[in-house]
């Protein structure tokens, strides 16, 4: 049985576990046949086969061993072999196979087939590397910024194309290489290797290099097309100053022209500013030409493709530019200078003094430096706030101080008199009165402008000052939160008498302030319509603190008013409580002489006086209600928009809102800033000091609503108690009547005894009406009654 199981283990399909059933498929005979001479059968083919194909194919190959079994394939597959016949069958394939391999052929064959498929991967890929890797490797790019950046993307879509699926065959052949490896090195003889160019690591060196030379190929493709897109850059440029070179001279062709035409006609003493425009610019064009051949260079040296095209356009235009000098000396410029030698015998005009005397030059130069500081302060503004006022100021006294430093130059202009000819000596002088006459009216005009300076400096501060106290108290204002029911009425209304005094003792600080306005306004400063502009914020700002100070009035009035009807609305309420309280501990009483009851019925009486004065003044309350406004609704949320009355007038840069004018209220969620909406005006945000929200207050009509329902409760408690005494105080009068005897009885006047048995029907009866008809305390009154009644018609008889 070891034998059989050692030579059929590995092989699919077999189990030997018996001598009968286990062998009756024929897998195990082919098994060890297999295993001892896999060059006789292919195993693999035997499990396509039928039981009987694989039994006769097995006793075939035996049979040539001399090795026959008594049994067909017939009766071994259609019943369970004789296990006798079998074991000598087996006995006999002992002997021919007694020892076994230990490797199974079956297996060896499957692992050479996974090695030929690592080697065919393997070859594959090194055949792509191999090809790649020299491609990648070559720099022979395209001198066209389009061709390159076709490379770009043909590089790209290889990364992106081609490298993946090639990654995912080197990955699949690191991660079988080392099966393979153990396959090769178990296969028997070890006839089966893998070759050195198969190794993993050598295709991992190549996939690195490929790698590398990608990286390496799309850097220096990105470095050719930058260096490619600066040469455009470059080229583009060049185009660019070889068309405005061109414009230029066509431009400088046209003035030599004029020039030519004008040269015979100008004075030749007088500076000519059209030539020496012309020379500059053909200087300029000049160095233009030489510029375009540096950049010419360039993109020679970088072998840029259209450098020979853009040569010939500049070698064009340094052409034309040569003619253009070339005409321009000759026809212009030597003509002007002959003719200026022959106009120097003439006497010398003051230009020609200042252009050719150094003295006359500097007194020249020291009149046009008045000149130009004059304009240049008189172009100056004064500034509009303090900081620039302040630092105009300080500038204005830096140039006063420069100013009298200046005299220097002016002394100096006197002493190089000495150095003048007698005859240029009218023309020095007239030079020297005109140097004095912009130097006074220069200083004077610094000194006037220092004066208005310091001037609106101090009025701006004083106005600025007056702003800041105003913008204090309208903050304060501004940000009171009038919805609050816990202010102290007493403090604000000593508040606002403080703030009114306040007022009127800082009035005449803010007159002043505006009389120095006016002031500055009537010497005609040159800063008018800032003071004005100030002047009229001030006032503005002013006529809203009064009128912020009005809505406090306002506020503190309607709050005075909210706090006073809720201490009536309190002590209502606490009245109410005190005569509950009273009702449910004095008269609840249920034994008391008829002289307590009546003295109890009095009192009774009385408290319903008290109750009715509650009832009036919490009607008056009710009538009180309705000039309430509205705290509440403040700083709850809005449900819907709401009418809200305005307490002033407002003045908003998208609309007037007149005082008492109705206007809706859209968004309260700001404390202090409220959305309004008036007629024909965009929605607005605007302090909500200034409006007051109209009665009714919610909480004032829950709290009348309640002090209602408990003076009913309280009517009600009265009327209870007041009928529960006059119960008790009937029954004690009929228990008083029926303890009268025989005689008692007989001493009274039967008209009397009438009487009171009338009262108490009387009695029994309005009380049975007030209260419900099965109260038993009217059957206690009634059994009483008729117990009395009973009892004198028994003293009757």
């Amino acid at each position: 049985m070891k034998w059989a199981q050692k030579s059929t283990r590995g092989y699919p399909g077999v189990n030997v576990c018996d001598f009968t059933n286990s062998w009756r498929d024929g897998l195990a005979f082919n098994a060890i046949i297999h295993r001892n001479r896999p060059d006789l059968l292919d195993y693999l083919k035997c499990r396509e086969r039928t039981n009987r194909d694989n039994l006769q194919t097995a006793f075939d190959v035996l049979s040539n061993f001399g090795v026959n079994c008594s049994l067909t394939p017939d009766e071994i597959v259609s019943k369970e072999p004789n296990e006798d016949e079998m074991l000598k069958y087996l006995e006999q394939i002992y002997h021919l196979f007694p020892d076994p391999p230990d490797h199974n052929p079956l297996w060896d064959a499957e692992k050479i087939r996974r090695i030929d498929d690592y080697k065919d991967s393997a070859s594959r890929l090194l055949v792509w590397l191999r090809e790649n890797i020299p491609k990648l490797n070559d720099r022979n790019f395209p001198n066209q910024l389009r061709e390159m950046f076709n490379l770009k993307r043909e590089n790209d879509l290889f990364k992106t194309e081609k490298i993946p699926p090639k990654l995912h065959d080197k990955q699949m052949l690191a991660s079988i290489y080392e099966d393979i490896l153990n396959m090769a090195r178990s296969l028997p003889g070890r006839h089966v290797r893998i070759e050195d160019e198969y190794d993993i690591s050598n295709i991992e060196r190549l996939w690195k290099n490929m790698i590398t030379a990608h990286q390496k190929r799309d850097h220096d493709i990105q470095e050719e097309i930058a260096r490619l897109e600066k040469l455009e850059k470059i080229a583009a440029d060049l185009i660019k100053q070889i068309q405005i070179c061109e414009n230029n001279l066509e431009t400088i062709k046209k003035q030599i022209a004029e020039e030519e035409k004008q040269v015979l006609k100008q004075d030749p003493l007088k500076p000519n500013f059209n030539i020496d425009n012309i020379q500059k610019n053909l200087a300029e064009e000049e160095r233009r030409i030489a510029n375009m051949y540096d950049v010419l260079k360039i993109l020679t040296d970088n072998k840029y493709h259209a450098a020979n095209s853009l040569r010939n356009q500049v070698d064009h235009l340094y052409d034309k530019w040569k003619k253009l000098k070339f005409n321009f000396d000759n026809n212009v410029v030597k003509v002007l200078n002959d003719r200026k030698e022959a106009a120097l015998r003439r006497p010398k005009t003051e230009e020609e003094l200042i252009n050719e005397n150094e003295h006359f030059r500097f007194l020249h130069d020291c009149i046009q430096e008045l000149l130009k500081k004059r304009k240049y302060l008189e172009s100056l503004n004064i500034g509009d706030d303090v900081h620039t006022v302040q630092r105009r100021l300080e500038q204005f006294h830096d140039e006063q101080k420069e100013l009298k430093q200046f005299q220097s130059k002016i002394d100096e202009c006197h002493n190089r008199k000495i150095h003048i000819k007698r005859e240029e000596m009218p023309i020095y002088n007239n030079m020297l009165d005109r140097l004095r006459t912009v130097y006074d009216e220069t200083t004077g005009f610094v000194r006037q402008r220092i004066d208005h300076l310091q001037s609106l400096l101090n009025f701006i501060r004083s106005a600025e000052k007056e702003l800041s106290w105003i913008k204090n108290k309208e903050e304060i204002e501004i940000s009171r939160d009038w919805s609050l029911k816990n202010h102290n009425i007493e403090e604000l209304s000593k508040y606002h008498y403080n703030l009114v005094k306040e007022m009127e003792s800082h009035e005449r600080e803010f007159n002043n302030v505006q009389d120095l306005g006016e002031s500055l306004i009537r010497n005609h400063h040159p800063s008018t319509k800032l003071i004005e502009s100030l002047m009229a914020k001030m006032q503005y700002n002013w006529s809203w603190l009064l009128q912020l100070i009005n809505c406090f009035e306002q506020h503190l009035k309607y709050t005075g008013d909210y706090y006073n009807f809720m201490n009536d609305v309190n002590q209502s309420k606490k009245s109410i409580n005190m005569m509950e309280d009273k009702l449910n501990s004095q008269y609840s009483r249920h034994h008391f002489t008829i002289e307590e009851g009546e003295k109890m019925i009095e009192e009774m009486n009385a408290l319903k006086e008290e109750i009715t004065k509650i009832d009036i003044s919490i009607n008056d309350l009710m009538d009180k209600s309705s000039t309430i406004v509205n705290l509440k609704q403040r700083k709850s949320p809005l449900p819907n928009p709401i009418k809200v009355k305005s307490l002033c007038m407002i003045k908003h840069e998208k609309g007037t809102i007149s005082k008492n004018e109705m206007v809706t209220l859209l968004d309260n969620s700001q404390k202090n800033k409220w959305k309004i909406a008036a007629p024909n005006t965009a929605e607005m945000a605007i302090p909500s000091a200034c409006f007051v929200i109209p009665p009714p207050d919610p909480d004032i009509i829950d709290a009348l609503n309640e002090l209602k329902n408990k003076l009913d409760a309280l009517i009600g408690l009265w009327a209870q108690k007041q009928r529960e005494l006059r119960q008790n105080q009937v029954l004690a009068s009929l228990k008083a009547m029926k303890d009268i005897d025989y005689p008692t009885y007989c001493s009274m006047d039967p008209r009397q005894i009438d009487k009171i048995m009338q009262s108490f029907a009387d009695d029994i009866n309005k009380l049975a009406r007030e209260g419900p008809p099965d109260d038993p305390m009217i059957r206690r009154l009634q059994d009483e009654f008729d117990d009395i009644k009973k009892k004198f018609a028994d003293f009757e008889a």
